[in-house]
């Protein structure tokens, strides 16, 4: 009787682990209580229609940003997060957790200084790269103490990519970087037709350089000329 019992309860342990079925969700975190081993994060689906759900962490919950390894007490509020999650019981419990930037450590400050944005460009930090989807979230930054203005850009394959005047591939770049971006808006959507981190490029002396030697030229036609003058006198 025990052994059927036993057996019993087995089976329907391992049905319900076959009906328990696990779903992601995108969002940015709101909150992080460490004490709770919870995070409320406002989320971007529209299974959850913008919604702020709270999320359990459990001792086997993966938490990374990117493929690092990272602890619950790294995550920030304003960190955009990519949650694996299954329900128990009526609560969200988070099977996995990967973060995108403003983590609580500082974002690495550029090695060189950048040029200039220019009148076509958008300068501002790379606070999201998504390699799969080839998109990259850019924060300006912020006006009269209000938060800085985020763009979301794709980057096509033929996009120009460099760093420090070097090519480099899309999956170089990362968080934290201050760059500048030449956009282009095609069929709806914003891309970014080139990607510059790093040192600029020094500015070129050669037009300066021709505009003296034409002053030279045009002074010394002039000083001919007051001397053929006097020759005649």
């Amino acid at each position: 009787m025990l052994n059927r019992i036993s057996s019993l309860s087995s089976i329907a342990l391992l049905l319900f682990g076959l009906g328990a079925q696990a779903a992601d969700v995108h969002g940015v975190v709101v909150k992080v209580d460490t004490d709770r081993k919870e995070i409320t994060v406002k989320c971007r689906d529209k299974s959850f229609r913008g919604a702020t759900v709270d999320f359990q962490i459990k001792e086997s919950t993966a938490i990374q940003l990117g493929k690092q390894p990272v602890g619950l007490t790294d995550l920030s509020p304003g960190s955009r997060v990519r949650i694996v999650y299954e329900l128990d019981g009526g609560r969200h419990m988070a099977l996995s957790i990967t973060a995108h930037g403003l983590l609580s450590a500082p974002a690495p400050a550029p090695a060189a200084p950048l040029a200039p944005a220019t009148d076509s460009g958008l300068t501002g930090t790379l606070r999201r790269i998504a390699l799969t989807d080839r998109e990259i979230v850019l924060v300006g930054s912020p006006s009269k103490g209000g938060p800085g203005t985020e763009t979301t850009l794709l980057v096509p394959a033929d996009a120009k990519i460099t760093r420090d005047q070097k090519s480099i591939r899309f999956e170089d770049l990362k968080e934290g970087e201050t760059a500048v971006v030449s956009p282009e808006k095609k069929e709806g959507k914003l891309l970014a037709r080139s990607i510059q981190v790093g040192a600029a490029a020094p500015p070129s002396t050669r037009p300066e350089r021709e505009n003296r030697i034409a002053k030279v030229r045009q002074i010394l036609k002039m000083i001919d000329l007051a001397l053929q003058g006097l020759d005649r006198n």
